[in-house]
């Protein structure tokens, strides 16, 4: 596998792991996407978004845990084979479904900032 197909693969399985968690996120709190990672904060009388260092950590987690996986059986394994497929899951699959949520995370915010509120 090329790095950028390696780089590919890394990004489509972030943007799953992070499109089901802002669904999710939305379902069980009823906040926006954005609204779960930077809160509205009051600072001086202005309102504006900071970093929420708990939901920012446990996404930074995540996402380390997901490209860990995605790399290290090539350092694990001499005879990695790259082109193993089981039932539905195919290597040309995965990549379509990660661009598929990369989009789907994306279209999620404009949305819901169009429209004002969550949209779950």
């Amino acid at each position: 596998m090329k790095n950028s197909e390696t780089a590919q693969l890394i990004n489509g399985r972030a943007a799953m792991v992070g499109f089901v968690s802002a669904v999710a996120g939305e379902i069980i709190t009823k906040k926006e996407a954005f609204e779960l990672l930077f809160p509205a904060k009051m600072v001086s009388g202005v309102s504006t978004h900071v970093i929420d260092a708990q939901n920012f950590s446990l996404f930074a987690f995540a996402i380390v845990m997901v490209t860990l996986g995605t790399i290290t059986p090539k350092f694990t394994q001499d005879n990695f084979d790259e082109s193993r497929e089981f039932a539905i899951f195919k290597t040309n699959s995965e990549m379509l479904n990660g661009r598929a949520a990369m989009i789907g995370i994306i279209s999620l915010i404009i949305a819901e900032n169009i429209m004002g509120h969550a949209l779950f």
